[in-house]
């Protein structure tokens, strides 16, 4: 499933197809603003015919995103020029909307920064009907990296995936990606769908220069997700920057 990536408008209009016929959905966002991804929704599985939009600041795009990106966080070189200026006025948090058929919002999901992508992926089957919510976040003595939360749209409503340890304890799916950290989402051992591989480094605890590698496994079993932690200590280097999969439990 591919996202429709429309022009700057305040209003956007967008076709979903239906069994039917298509009906067009117009997203209202507010001024400054722009949808910069959109996906339609099917009843089933999605429980809703509208869509799930991705809204962010309209002087944001391909072009200038690394670069904006990297001022706001940094402060490299000068910011890219765009009207008003970054200088006057800050750029506006992204946020994820679940729209119904005639544009309504049945739910938001304010975002704590203005940089965040959408795509949809294949986690239970083979069709694109999940998502993955990335957003960016760093700065000088800040964690700086991307954070990624699976999510399903089910009966109308964005649910973000959880997963049950080891020890029993269900906590949501937050996937994490900076140096020496990075995950996979790679297709499943058994069955359709696919498993989600996270490594991770970080200090050991006691002597050496060693650091400690958590190898981690996202897998669902029944309707049930999974998380399967290994531990090793290593120098987080492998070779083409990810582990081996057979490193992961």
């Amino acid at each position: 499933m591919a996202p429709w990536r429309p022009s700057r408008l305040a209003i956007v209009p967008f076709l979903v197809c239906a069994l039917t016929a298509a009906t067009e959905i117009p997203v209202m966002v507010p001024a400054g603003s722009a949808v910069a991804e959109l996906y339609p929704l099917r009843k089933d599985p999605h429980g809703s015919q509208g869509a799930l939009a991705l809204v962010a600041d309209q002087r944001l795009n391909l072009g200038n995103r690394r670069a904006m990106q990297d001022w706001y966080m940094f402060g490299f070189a000068d910011p890219p020029p765009v009207t008003p200026p970054v200088t006057t006025r800050a750029l506006a948090d992204a946020e994820l909307r679940l729209v119904d058929g005639v544009g309504a919002t049945l739910s938001s999901l304010p975002l704590s920064t203005p940089f965040a992508a959408l795509r949809a992926v294949a986690l239970t089957g083979s069709q694109l009907t999940e998502f993955v919510l990335e957003t960016s976040q760093g700065g000088f003595g800040q964690f700086t990296g991307t954070y990624a939360k699976p999510l399903v749209v089910q009966g109308g409503a964005i649910r973000m995936l959880s997963a049950t340890d080891a020890a029993g304890v269900v906590e949501e799916i937050v996937l994490v990606r900076a140096p020496k950290t990075d995950w996979r989402m790679v297709p499943a051992a058994r069955g359709q769908g696919s498993e989600i591989f996270q490594v991770m480094c970080r200090p050991a605890e006691g002597a050496g220069d060693a650091f400690g590698e958590d190898y981690i496994t996202y897998r669902q079993e029944g309707a049930i997700w999974r998380k399967l932690r290994r531990s090793a200590r290593g120098y987080c280097v492998w070779a083409d920057g990810f582990p081996s999969f057979s490193a992961f439990p």
